[in-house]
Formats: C-alpha cells, sequence, structure tokens
C-alpha cells in the first residue's frame, strides 16, 4: 500500500464494494456461483482499506496528535456496524431483505464523490493548506518525500522484526475479539430467544460503546503523553484496558446463567473497550516504521482475516465436541484467554522505536505526483513545497 496512492485505493475499492452490495439481491436470483464471486471479490478488495488508510495517515498525524486522527477514521467502523445493525434488523423485519443492500450500496457510491473532492494523499499535495501548517506536518512526520517502488520495500526485515509480529499477534487477538461480537454473540442472543428486529438492535449497542469510548480513549492517551508517558507505555496502557477489560467482562458472562439483560450489558461493556485499541497497538505501525506502516498493516490484515474465517467455525467445532450447556461457556472463555494472551504478547515485543529499516534510499517524485503548474500562485506553492521536502529530507538525515 507504501507504493501508490492511498486515496486512488480507497476510491477503486469503494467503486467496487459498493457495485457488488447493490446488485447482491439480483445476482442472489441469477445464480449463486455469481453470488459468490462478487462476494470474494468485494472481500479481497476490502482487504486494502486499512492498509490504504494508514499509510495515509501516517503522511498526516503529526506525532505530537498521534492518535486523534486514526481514532476518528477508525471509529468510522464501529460506527458503520451501530448503522448496518440496526436499519438491516428493522427493514428485514417490516419489509424485505433486498432493501438494506441496495441502499447501502448507493451511499458507498456517492460516498466516492466528496472523497475525490476534498481528500489528498500527502499535506504537500493539499491546494488549501498554508505554508505553517505543511511546515508543521513535515517536521513532525517521518515518511520520505516519495513512495518507494516494490523492490525497496524490506520484507525481510519486517518479518524477522518483533516490533511487527507483536502488532501482528495482538492485532489477531483483536480481531478474535471483534469477530466474536459480530458473528458468535448474535447467535448467543438467538439461542436467548430474542427477535431478528431486537437482535439487530442489541447487535448494534458494542459497535456504538465502542465509537464512544474510542473518543474518549484518544483524551485518555493525549492526557498520559501529557504527563510523561512514552509513546509506547501509553500505547501498551491502552492497549491492556482493551484486551484485558474485555477478557474480564466476557470472563463474567460464563457466570450467568441465560439472563439476557445482564448478559447484554456485560458484553456491551466489554466490546467498548475496544475502542482504546485505535490508540494502542492498531495505531503503532505508524511509530515503528511509517514509510511502511501500510504494508506492516496488510501483512497483519492477512493474519486477521485468517483469524476471522477461523471465529465462526469456533461454534461448530464446540458443537460437535462440546455439551450443549458449555457450548457458550467454552467460546468466550476461549476468546477472554486469547485476548488476554495476546495482550501479553504486545507487553514483551512492542515498542514504538522508530526502526533502522524504515529509512529510504533517496528518491524523487514521479511525474505524477507533481503538482499542475498553470499559474502564478501555483507556482509559489510549488516552488514552498521543494522548501518542505529540502526540509524533510533534513530531518530525516539527521
Amino acid at each position: 500500500m507504501d507504493i501508490c496512492s492511498g486515496k486512488l485505493i480507497m476510491l477503486v475499492v469503494n467503486l467496487i464494494g459498493g457495485v457488488c452490495t447493490g446488485i447482491l439481491p439480483w445476482m442472489a436470483d441469477l445464480n449463486i456461483y455469481v453470488l459468490v464471486a462478487s462476494q470474494v471479490f468485494s472481500g479481497m478488495a476490502g482487504g486494502f482499506v486499512c492498509p490504504a488508510l494508514t499509510s495515509m495517515v501516517a503522511r498526516w498525524e503529526p506525532m505530537s496528535e498521534r492518535g486523534k486522527l486514526s481514532t476518528i477514521i477508525y471509529t468510522g467502523s464501529p460506527m458503520s456496524a451501530v448503522i448496518t445493525a440496526a436499519v438491516t434488523g428493522y427493514i428485514n423485519e417490516h419489509y424485505n431483505w433486498r432493501i438494506p443492500f441496495v441502499i447501502f450500496g448507493i451511499i458507498q457510491l456517492l460516498w466516492i464523490i466528496p472523497w475525490c473532492l476534498f481528500v489528498y494523499d500527502s499535506p504537500a499535495k493539499h491546494p488549501m493548506l498554508d505554508k505553517d501548517e505543511k511546515m508543521l506536518l513535515v517536521e513532525e512526520t517521518d515518511t520520505g518525500t516519495a513512495r518507494p517502488k516494490m523492490t525497496q520495500i524490506p520484507f525481510k526485515s519486517m518479518l524477522l522484526s518483533s516490533a511487527v509480529w507483536g502488532i501482528i499477534l495482538t492485532n489477531i487477538g483483536y480481531q478474535w475479539v471483534k469477530s466474536h461480537t459480530y458473528i458468535i454473540l448474535p447467535q448467543y442472543i438467538d439461542y436467548l430467544g430474542l427477535s431478528i428486529q431486537s437482535n439487530g438492535l442489541v447487535s448494534s449497542l458494542p459497535p456504538l460503546g465502542c465509537v464512544v469510548v474510542g473518543l474518549i480513549a484518544s483524551k485518555f492517551f493525549a492526557f498520559l503523553r501529557s504527563k510523561g508517558a512514552s509513546m509506547i507505555s501509553a500505547r501498551k496502557i491502552v492497549t491492556s484496558i482493551c484486551l484485558v477489560g474485555f477478557s474480564t467482562l466476557s470472563s463474567s458472562v460464563i457466570l450467568m446463567q441465560d439472563q439476557p439483560l445482564p448478559i447484554i450489558i456485560i458484553t456491551t461493556l466489554g466490546y467498548s473497550l475496544l475502542g482504546f485499541y485505535f490508540v494502542g497497538a492498531w495505531n503503532n505501525p505508524v511509530d515503528i516504521s511509517p514509510n511502511y506502516a501500510g504494508t506492516i498493516m496488510g501483512i497483519s490484515n492477512f493474519f486477521m482475516f485468517l483469524t476471522g474465517v477461523i471465529v465462526p467455525h469456533t461454534l461448530t467445532l464446540a458443537t460437535a465436541i462440546v455439551p450443549k450447556k458449555q457450548i457458550w461457556f467454552c467460546l468466550f472463555g476461549l476468546v477472554s484467554i486469547i485476548a488476554v494472551t495476546t495482550n501479553i504478547i504486545y507487553l514483551i515485543l512492542g515498542t514504538s522505536d522508530l526502526q533502522t529499516w524504515n529509512s529510504m534510499k533517496k528518491m524523487t517524485d514521479s511525474p505524477d505526483d507533481e503538482d499542475p503548474l498553470s499559474s502564478a500562485s501555483e507556482k509559489k506553492r510549488c516552488s514552498t513545497n521543494e522548501i518542505l521536502d529540502s526540509a524533510q529530507t533534513s530531518i530525516l538525515e539527521h
């Protein structure tokens, strides 16, 4: 993701996703194989989202304000889950299952318009930033002035880095928790006897809490930093609040005997704590290697995808080998153990030190990256960018 435009990648991904989502009802009528193929294609495209966004965050988020921008961006994911769960549950109950797919497909396509108009890959390309704003972003980011080529990405160094594996393994724990909440929890709610509409509303509560807590967590992270906590100490604290807190609350579900209201409250509080993760290990790639943060997230996404595939089958496996009354006990216990274990791994391996392999050989921007010059003001802006690029080079050399 670091070798090409994050803006372009997000545009293509949402174009594919919007079309595949919008036409899904007709694909279902046409052919099951076409339906599956379209959803696989859409899912594969979606795998580029986090790496592309991480690469852009590395170029836009000043070191002194790390956590704020990424939190605002990534809370969009649970917020969309809130809307989707509530709207889909209501429409399915009262109207037709096809309608939500058409609505969300159209929304995704309409999103492309403001994305193209207002978003830029880097501060140097943004026409509405003044000189001081650009200088601030250049001085407080460690990204190069040009993107690396595929052959320049240090894959070997990444795969041998304990810091990278600390992030990957912790993200696996996060994904397990997330998949458990999105996939296993609704089935448990159904097991408790709630209706489809109630299930949809209840399923929207955990991600809603995650959004609220995420915004609070960014303030808490800034507070820790203002009190002298190092970057990695602050990240480990919020990550521990997230994963250990979730584990503690989820473990208590095991002790409840099919009591819907207390279980809903506990699981909502537990998943809400995942809002702390956005300023924790999730954003750690920007610390250790801003030039290749997108690539690190891409590698991590691969393992997270595998985790997302495995989690739904834990219910099938538990049903086959565990007595019926102990199925949910085992599933909630399993996710709690994994959350704590991956958190311990992050406490041991996590670091915010800039890795030596983050540095890039001196490169020049490609012609495609250059801003068009059609007026005197644009020429002046280009001159400013050259000064900023020189400042960036000086910072990197030191």
